[in-house]
């Protein structure tokens, strides 16, 4: 598990993968037929596994209780006297009547389980 990195591909997607960058990117590119003007290595920035996460599904009725009724609980920070959402492990949000936990990159790649190709493992699709 310590030679998996997670990498944001784009504005978009996050591959897992145990390839360095350059090679989960010529996978990526093959994958959908793209030449690296479509995505340039510069725009890829690696992921700390520990301090970064997604959105997952949970059905855990520890999660379902702690939310109730309200539509989410999401941790906020202030910038330049804004407040900005900043989501943090084990915050909850409800979308079309699922609820989705926010964990790690690492706990997701354990939940998805072993594999050898770079995958996708989070997008901004719901």
């Amino acid at each position: 598990m310590n030679d998996i990195k997670v990498y944001k591909i784009n504005d978009y997607e996050w591959w897992a993968s145990k390839l360095n960058i350059e090679e989960t990117l010529d996978f990526y590119l093959k994958e959908y037929n793209l030449d690296e003007d479509d995505n340039p290595i510069e725009n890829i920035k690696e992921c700390d596994i520990d301090k970064e996460g997604m959105w997952w599904l949970t059905e855990d009725i520890e999660d379902l209780e702690k939310l109730g009724d309200n539509d989410e609980i999401v941790s906020y920070k202030i910038v330049h006297g804004r407040r900005i959402r900043k989501p943090e492990p084990g915050n909850l949000i409800r979308r079309s009547r699922e609820v989705y936990k926010y964990i790690t990159f690492r706990e997701a790649i354990e939940k998805n389980g072993e594999y050898e190709e770079p995958f996708r493992i989070a997008s901004t699709d719901w």
